[in-house]
C-alpha cells in the first residue's frame, strides 16, 4: 500500500491498491512505519482520512485513534479546472484582474519542467527565496527530491522576469487530476504584482494541462501573518471544500 502527496508537501494520503480498501493490517503497518519515521526525522505531516457520508470513523481513523493522534478538519481553497476561464476570471476578486492584466504586459516567464529541464532557474529561485525570505534556511532540503516531480512531469517551477531582471517564482506540485501551491517568493514592496499574476498564471497553465482542481491552501487565522496569507490566496476563488486530517498531538 503506497503513500503520496496530495495537494500541500506537508499533507499524505493513504493510498488504495485497485481500487479496494486496504486491511486494518496493512493500515497500520503504514501508519506505525510512518510515526517511526516521524519520530526520527521530524515533521508534522497531516495524513489525509476523508469524511464518511454517515459520520462513522473509517478503519484509518480509529487506527489514528488508537495511537493517540489529533483529528483536524480544515477549509481548503481550491479551484475548480473544469470551468470556462471566463468563469474563473469572473470568480476572482475584481482589484486583482487589473493587476494580473498589467503582469501580462510586462512580465516574462521562464519554466522548469520535464520538457525544458533548465536548472539554472532552481539557482535563481533558490536566490530569490534567500533575498526575500530567509538568508540561512535552504528553499528546499534537497534538489534531487524536486528533480523526481520534474521528471515525472508532476512539479514545475515558473520564475517571473521583469526585463531581465528575476522578480519572483512559484512551485507547483501535481498528483493526477490535481495541482497544488507549494511555494512562492517575490517582493512585498515593490509595486509590481507578481504575486497575483504569478498564481493565475500558474492555475492557467494547470487548468490547460487538464488538471480539475488547483489546491491553494487552507485557510488559517491562527496568526496576522496566516490571516493575510489566506486573504490574498481567497481572492483567486469562491470555493472552500472542508476536509479531515489526522496529526501528530504536540509534546507537553
Amino acid at each position: 500500500m503506497p503513500h503520496g502527496l496530495v495537494g500541500p508537501a506537508n499533507v499524505i494520503q493513504m493510498e488504495t491498491v485497485l481500487g479496494q480498501e486496504p486491511s486494518p493490517k496493512a493500515y497500520a503497518l503504514a501508519l506505525d512505519h510512518l510515526l517511526a519515521l516521524i519520530k526520527v526525522f521530524g515533521g508534522a505531516p497531516l495524513i489525509a482520512d476523508p469524511l464518511r457520508p454517515d459520520g462513522l470513523a473509517s478503519s484509518l481513523g480509529q487506527m489514528c485513534l488508537k495511537r493517540g493522534l489529533v483529528s483536524e478538519t480544515l477549509a481548503s481553497m481550491e479551484v475548480d479546472l473544469t470551468r470556462p476561464e471566463a468563469e474563473l476570471w469572473k470568480a476572482i476578486r475584481s482589484s486583482y484582474r487589473p493587476l494580473i492584466s498589467k503582469g501580462k504586459r510586462i512580465f516574462s516567464v521562464r519554466y522548469l519542467n520535464r520538457d525544458t529541464l533548465d536548472w539554472s532557474l532552481f539557482d535563481i529561485a533558490a536566490e530569490l527565496h534567500h533575498r526575500y525570505v530567509d538568508q540561512r534556511t535552504p528553499l528546499f532540503r534537497t534538489r534531487a527530491a524536486i528533480a523526481a516531480f520534474v521528471a515525472d512531469g508532476n512539479a514545475e517551477l515558473a520564475v517571473i522576469f521583469h526585463g531581465q531582471d528575476p522578480v519572483g517564482f512559484i512551485l507547483t506540485l501535481d498528483e493526477g487530476d490535481v495541482s497544488a501551491y507549494a511555494v512562492a517568493r517575490y517582493p512585498r514592496d515593490s509595486g509590481l504584482p507578481v504575486a497575483p499574476f504569478s498564481l493565475w498564471n500558474a492555475i492557467c497553465r494547470r487548468k490547460a494541462e487538464g488538471r480539475k482542481w488547483f489546491h491553494l491552501g487552507f485557510a488559517d487565522n491562527e496568526s496576522e501573518k496566516l490571516r493575510n496569507i489566506s486573504y490574498f490566496k481567497s481572492g483567486l476563488t469562491d470555493i472552500y471544500r472542508y476536509r479531515h486530517f489526522w496529526r501528530v498531538a504536540e509534546s507537553g
